[in-house]
């Protein structure tokens, strides 16, 4: 956004000023480099090539736990939406995909519900059954 056209709400006045291309650039710069500085302690090469870029250009490169603090705040915050205490691991653990676990016939013989094969068995055994002279 470089402009508002049409204000709506509060005055134009009183709403913060609107970035400059230059500092739009400088805030996607200093994220990339605190992904690089993050994927870079995980052995990712291109992030190693881009940080020692970034050193030859003498930008300032966040330390890894400058990088992590806010990865950290974003995962404490979903733990608190989703429940958990905030401290630790949710009060829940993922169970998994445990709908997943099940095949189809253990779930048809779950609802009592049969098909064709399982209807044509019991016909067979039926017949089985009958003794013949």
């Amino acid at each position: 956004m470089t402009s508002i056209v049409a204000p709506f709400g509060e005055p134009v006045e009183n709403r913060p000023p609107i970035l400059t291309e230059e500092e739009r650039m400088a805030i996607r710069v200093r994220q990339r480099l605190a992904k690089d500085v993050r994927q870079a302690a995980k052995g990712r090469q291109t992030s190693i090539a881009r940080l020692a870029q970034a050193r030859k250009e003498k930008l300032d490169i966040p330390t890894l736990e400058e990088a992590m603090s806010n990865v950290r705040l974003v995962e404490e915050e979903a733990r608190i939406e989703a429940g958990g205490s905030g401290e630790g691991s949710p009060s829940e653990p993922h169970r998994g995909a445990t709908g997943q676990v099940l095949t189809n016939k253990e779930r048809r013989a779950g609802t009592g519900k049969k098909i064709g094969t399982d209807k044509n068995a019991e016909e067979k055994v039926k017949e089985a059954k009958v003794q013949t002279v």
